[in-house]
């Protein structure tokens, strides 16, 4: 079934339009970034008299026109901050491409000076931007408000199976999802690394084997259609680890890490085999 673009998706269609015609390359093949927000934020915080000139990436992720002048929120994975743009720094004509080309979601480059508003909040006075990237499909859009100190957030999914099958927007628009993610990564690069400077060595097993074994459940089969030869997707990990097992052994030890199902045929698992351990993580015969 073709893509059919929604009336949303066919008004951006249209603003991409209009930005080619403008002579504005909407997906360039460089860019250039010399702080985060983050690191924007301490730099000026650490004297805010100088002029802290800095180059920061991200997406959109709020757009307040006032007219001749327009703030903007963009987040690049460490954080947030404010874009000031006014017409009287960046042109009339680059000006009326940002209020009016633009949309919640597209990524952007922009170079200026840091500055804190008459508001208090930090922000960077644009001085140039550059487009990176015109996001056609609208993200769900996710207000925030302080009460009591804390941030809360309205209008996230709220349907469980939606957000794992657009997993895209979820980690788009849901921070708390984007660090149970990082914090993974983080747990399995410390095991690995463990593993590594006790002289564990890393393998691969099949995934999907031409005779199935090692449990009494009924496998299943599939075919590769390069080969045309009949296959079975494997039950347990066992078997191929045992025959990793090193005579001298009195014992294995073995790192399953989960991957996607779906992705599970193209990323193999990784296993570690050791000698003389008894010692398990995750899950071992």
């Amino acid at each position: 079934m073709s893509w059919q673009p929604t009336h949303l998706e066919e008004q951006r269609l249209s603003k991409l339009e209009r930005l080619q015609e403008a002579g504005i390359e909407p997906y360039p093949l460089r860019v250039e970034r010399s702080h985060t927000t983050t690191d924007a934020k301490t730099a000026f915080a650490a004297d805010e008299a100088a002029e802290i000139a800095v180059t920061i990436c991200g997406r959109i992720v709020s757009f307040r026109d006032m007219g001749k002048t327009v703030f903007a929120h963009i987040e690049d994975g460490y954080g947030r901050l404010q874009l000031f743009v006014r017409q009287e720094e960046i042109g009339e004509q680059s000006h009326q491409i940002f209020r009016r080309l633009l949309d919640l979601g597209d990524f952007v480059q922009a170079s200026g000076l840091m500055f804190r508003t008459k508001a208090g909040e930090v922000s960077l006075r644009v001085s140039q931007w550059k487009m990176l990237s015109k996001a056609i499909s609208p993200l769900p859009v996710v207000k925030e408000e302080e009460v009591d100190g804390e941030i809360v957030r309205h209008s996230e999914f709220s349907n469980v199976e939606e957000r794992y099958r657009q997993r895209y927007a979820d980690l788009a628009t849901n921070p708390a999802v984007r660090h149970v993610f990082r914090t993974r990564a983080k747990i399995i690069t410390a095991l690995r690394r463990f593993m590594d400077d006790n002289d564990f060595l890393e393998v691969e097993t099949p995934i999907l084997q031409p005779l199935y074994g090692g449990a009494a459940a009924r496998p299943s089969s599939r075919i590769n259609f390069s080969s045309t030869i009949a296959t079975s997707c494997r039950m347990v990990y066992s078997c191929r680890m045992r025959s990793l097992t090193p005579a001298r052994s009195s014992g294995w030890i073995k790192l399953q890490m989960e991957r996607p199902r779906k992705s599970s045929a193209v990323c193999p698992p990784i296993s570690r085999t050791a000698s003389g351990l008894i010692y398990t993580i995750f899950s071992s015969a």
